[in-house]
C-alpha cells in the first residue's frame, strides 16, 4: 500500500519498501482501531466524537488545547469580535467563515461549521474535555498526521480527508501527508472509507477480511444498546440487528428479519443515529437529507 502512495501521488517508481516478514500486515475493515489518523483537525474531532461515541476512551495525539483554542475562536467570531486565532484571523464573523467553507478553497473547514453547527462551541469544549487525560491509556487515539509522524500504532484507520491528486491545489506535500499516514500503521489500515485512497488500494488489489453480518442470529437485549448508528467501516461491533441497520439501503427482506430482531423506537434511534454520523463525517447536514430516502421504511411497521 506503502509503494502504491508513493507512486500514485507521488510518482516515485524507482523506490520500493519492503515490509517485515514476520508480521502479517493487511488491509482491513477495523471496528475498533487502535489508531485514527487524519488531515485535518475538525476530522479528527469528528472521528474522536464518533470513537467516544462507541463507548471507547479516546485519546488525542498531542492533547486538546490547541483544538479548543480553535473552538475558543469559532465562538468569538459569533459573538462578532475578532480572533488571533490564526487560520481564522482574515474573517470578521462566523458567517463569511461559513461562506468560505463553501468555497474550494475553503473546503477544509466546511466538517469544523458542521460540527458547530451540531455540536455548538459549548458542546465541543465539553467533548473535548470527556477525552482521555492520559493519550497511553486511551482505547483509540486520533491524531491529525502531522502529530503522528514518527509514531506507529497496531491498527489505524484513515479518516476521509485526505486530498485526492486530481483535485485542484494539490501539491506534493499532499502526497507525503497521505503516505506518512499510510506507513503508521503496523498491522492493520483500513482505507476503505478514504475516497484519495482509493486508487492505491485497486493497485493493491486487496480484498478486506470481513465475515458477512448473519442477521438471523439472536441479539441479548444489551447488544442492542452498544451501537454508535456508524458507517460500516466505522462501527463498533454490536448485535446483528444493529448492524444491519447501518448498512441501508436495505432489501425488503433484510428489513423484514430486522424486525424481529428490534422494536420500533430503537430502529428509530439507530438509523437516526446513523444519519447523523454520517453526514457528520462528509461535511454535509442532516437536515440536506430527505427524510423519505430512510424512513418511510419505518411504515413497515
Amino acid at each position: 500500500m506503502a509503494n502504491a502512495a508513493l507512486e500514485h501521488f507521488l510518482g516515485v517508481t524507482d523506490f520500493r519498501l519492503q515490509g517485515t516478514p514476520s508480521l502479517d500486515s493487511r488491509l482491513e475493515h477495523l471496528d475498533r482501531p487502535s489508531a485514527v489518523l487524519a488531515r485535518t483537525n475538525a476530522s479528527a474531532i469528528a472521528h474522536a466524537i464518533q470513537q467516544k461515541a462507541a463507548g471507547r476512551s479516546v485519546g488525542f495525539s498531542g492533547g486538546v488545547k490547541e483544538l479548543k483554542v480553535m473552538v475558543r475562536a469559532a465562538e468569538q467570531l459569533q459573538r462578532g469580535a475578532s480572533t488571533e486565532y490564526q487560520e481564522f484571523s482574515n474573517f470578521r464573523s462566523w458567517e463569511e467563515l461559513v461562506e468560505h467553507s463553501k468555497t474550494r478553497v475553503g473546503r477544509d473547514l466546511k466538517t469544523f461549521v458542521t460540527l458547530v453547527d451540531n455540536h455548538g462551541t459549548y458542546g465541543l469544549t465539553q467533548l473535548l474535555d470527556g477525552l482521555a487525560r492520559n493519550s497511553d491509556e486511551a482505547e483509540c487515539l486520533v491524531a491529525t498526521v502531522h502529530k503522528a509522524k514518527g509514531q506507529e500504532y497496531d491498527s489505524v484507520l484513515l479518516a476521509d480527508d485526505f486530498m485526492d491528486k486530481d483535485a485542484k491545489g494539490f501539491k506534493p506535500s499532499e502526497g507525503n501527508i497521505a503516505y506518512v499516514a499510510i506507513t503508521r500503521a503496523r498491522q492493520f489500515l483500513d482505507p476503505y472509507g478514504c475516497e484519495a485512497m482509493k486508487p492505491c488500494v485497486l493497485t493493491v488489489g486487496a480484498q478486506p477480511a470481513r465475515p458477512p453480518v448473519d442477521i438471523r442470529t439472536q441479539p441479548t437485549p444489551d447488544a442492542l444498546t452498544d451501537v454508535p448508528g456508524r458507517e460500516p467501516h466505522l462501527q463498533q461491533r454490536g448485535s446483528p440487528a444493529a448492524q444491519v441497520a447501518l448498512r441501508l439501503p436495505l432489501r425488503m427482506e433484510e428489513w423484514e428479519r430486522l424486525r424481529a430482531l428490534m422494536d420500533r423506537q430503537t430502529l428509530e434511534n439507530e438509523l437516526a443515529a446513523y444519519l447523523r454520523n454520517k453526514y457528520l463525517l462528509s461535511g454535509r447536514s442532516p437536515a440536506a437529507q430527505k427524510p423519505t430516502d430512510h424512513f418511510d421504511m419505518i411504515d413497515l411497521y
